[in-house]
């Protein structure tokens, strides 16, 4: 009887050592996907930032083709370069954005313009899209409350900010020389931190101030 309980109790023993082992495998293979997920998200922003910073170095004084069309709501043809000659300024602000872009990254940057209407005029701003369809534009201006301000669709801007496929601004002279590009970036800041990078690039490059 003695051996028999003896016997049970080993039995016991191991079930449970068995399912201790099981638990922390399983515990430490979740605590490393945690990591690894955390590492990829590093690398995705180490080569956002990258190709972010490179893409403004490229494109600062390059000066975008004269020949670069944008499309209205109404599918009404216009040369870029006639849009920013209906600014009394020297310089225009552009914000460029596609649908195929990370959609929270779009609403972030909009929403830098949009929520600070009474500092950043965004009747100032040219909004230049590169989607489909008239109708995605539209659909746009709703969703981002863009009824106040010039957009179109333009498929091609030119620029090597293009390549980093994240929204960007960039302010342009009349003569559509890039005088500088910036990256609203969601993941690192706050639309705060963003809204006063803009605000200093129009009051410095917009307004003159």
């Amino acid at each position: 009887m003695t051996k028999k309980i003896f016997i049970i109790l080993v039995f016991i023993a191991i079930i449970v050592s068995e399912c201790f082992v099981l638990y922390t495998n399983n515990d430490l293979r979740n605590e490393i996907a945690i990591k690894n997920n955390y590492l990829e998200s590093l690398s995705e922003r180490y080569y956002a930032s990258e190709s972010q910073f490179s893409a403004s170095i490229a494109d600062v004084s390059k000066i975008i083709g004269g020949t670069i069309i944008a499309n209205d709501t109404a599918g009404n043809t216009v040369l870029l370069s006639d849009i920013v000659k209906q600014f009394e300024g020297n310089n225009i602000m552009i914000c460029r954005y596609s649908d195929r872009m990370c959609h929270q990254c779009v609403e972030h940057t909009m929403s830098v313009f949009t929520d600070n209407k009474d500092s950043i005029n965004i009747q100032n701003v040219v909004f230049l899209a590169d989607n489909p369809s008239r109708r995605n534009l539209k659909l746009n201006i709703s969703e981002y409350g863009l009824q106040e301000s010039l957009v179109f669709n333009c498929p091609n801007l030119g620029v090597d900010a293009e390549s980093a496929e994240f929204p960007f601004i960039l302010i342009i002279d009349k003569d559509l020389r890039v005088l500088s590009v910036y990256f609203p970036t969601k993941s690192t800041h706050g639309t705060d931190y963003d809204y006063q990078h803009v605000k200093l690039l129009y009051d410095k490059l917009i307004k003159k101030k």
